[in-house]
């Protein structure tokens, strides 16, 4: 089930994004259309896309000196 959310866009005017779990994914699908961002583990990253985007975070254990 997509619940909206509000956030700011670029310029600070409100957008409505429904955000909803498929298949272990989280897909952001603003003004409760198609999936513009999506969001998911990848072992130890986390990828998101945004359109052709693909970027990613890895976890890391501790800071490094």
């Amino acid at each position: 089930m997509k619940q909206p959310i509000l956030v700011a866009g670029a310029n600070c005017q409100e957008i409505s994004v429904a955000a909803e779990f498929t298949e272990g994914r989280l897909d952001l699908c603003p003004f409760g259309g198609e999936a513009l961002v999506t969001r998911e583990r990848d072992g130890d990253q986390l990828v998101w896309v945004y359109q052709s985007i693909v970027s990613g975070l890895r976890l890391i254990d501790s800071l490094p000196n």
